[in-house]
């Protein structure tokens, strides 16, 4: 398991209700692609959220070791995540930030599931309502979610969203499997928008992707809302629906018998319980992985006095998060 501390010092009345919901959140929806919230335990400093632990790392780190992915292995990652995001467009869940690094990759007798993580900024939605809050990381948020950041090109987009917001960061997040590179980039959310409003992005010359894929993309990465996908086009997309066995055969007939012969995901599955030798990969294996606003490490007693702290703070939200490891724990997950 995996233990997520937040000090109550910084907890302003907003992101407290903020964390209350997302609390709320993780306990009204149960999903194998979506994380587990195993517990919550309190004290007189802080709010502990004991969470299932993932032992392959995010897809932000896989991405950078592989540089990009063949289609038909982003494929089989957006086959994966499509099915929580089915129970959270079915409960009118919005998450906010959808990116590589909340994608998490856990690998259990030797098969590889893609997990949703970090509700930090999530929220239900009523059917009448739309969110306005200025949250998620620049380079895969919406243009409507972009023009609340100050300063930013007023009027050029409605800063009022609902879900297609997370439409468009699926859109991003594809382009970036496929591609190895946002889709739209920019030091800064203004830089991002500026990016946006452009309205062009290009694939790798050296790429497979099919009509199929870009045609998906293209539908979710519309800078106007009302042009973009929709919850139920998006999940009747032959990209989307397909099993990935049946979508892998039919790149075949395209790029012929030999493509997609190599899966990184099952190869990095493999390394996952490759045996650890000597001091320094020990303290690789416990490096933290970053979800969000958060950097996780595993412990094996969710009860236990933490010992090591290592701080992490996020730019957009104030909130500080310390998380902690016991010194005598010598495993990869719990």
């Amino acid at each position: 398991m995996a233990i997520k501390e937040i000090s109550r010092r910084i907890l302003t009345d907003k992101l407290l209700d903020s964390l209350r919901q997302e609390i709320e959140i993780l306990k009204s929806v149960s999903n194998r692609n979506i994380i587990k919230l195993v517990g919550v335990k309190k004290s007189t400093k802080n709010f502990y959220l004991i969470m299932e632990y993932c032992n392959g790392g995010d897809l932000h780190r896989f991405l950078k070791a592989h540089k990009r992915v063949e289609e038909h292995v982003a494929q089989s990652i957006v086959y994966q995540i499509s099915c929580g995001l089915h129970d959270l467009a079915r409960n009118r869940i919005i998450h906010r930030d959808l990116k590589l690094s909340n994608l998490l990759i856990s690998e259990h007798g030797g098969e590889v599931t893609i997990k949703i993580a970090d509700f930090g900024f999530a929220r239900v939605l009523s059917s009448s309502e739309d969110a306005q809050t200025f949250c998620g990381t620049a380079p895969n948020m919406a243009p409507e979610v972009l023009t609340g950041y100050p300063s930013s090109a007023a009027n050029f987009f409605r800063n009022k969203y609902n879900e297609k917001a997370d439409l468009w960061s699926l859109g991003t997040i594809i382009f970036q499997l496929v591609a190895g590179y946002p889709p739209f980039e920019g030091k800064n959310p203004i830089q991002v928008l500026e990016s946006i409003k452009k309205g062009s992005y290009s694939y790798p010359s050296d790429t497979q992707t099919s009509a199929t894929c870009k045609s998906l993309i293209e539908q979710l990465l519309q800078a106007n809302p009302d042009l973009r996908l929709g919850w139920p086009d998006y999940f009747d997309h032959p990209f989307v629906k397909t099993s990935p066995n049946d979508y892998l055969l039919s790149l075949r007939t395209s790029f012929g018998d030999s493509y997609g012969l190599r899966n990184p995901l099952t190869e990095t599955s493999r390394s996952i319980h490759e045996p650890i030798a000597g001091k320094k990969k020990l303290k690789e294996s416990l490096k933290p992985f970053r979800i969000g606003t958060s950097k996780l490490l595993p412990t094996k007693d969710p009860a236990a006095i933490p010992i090591m702290v290592r701080a992490a703070t996020d730019p957009i939200i104030s909130i500080s998060l310390r998380l902690k490891i016991n010194r005598g724990i010598r495993h990869r997950g719990g």
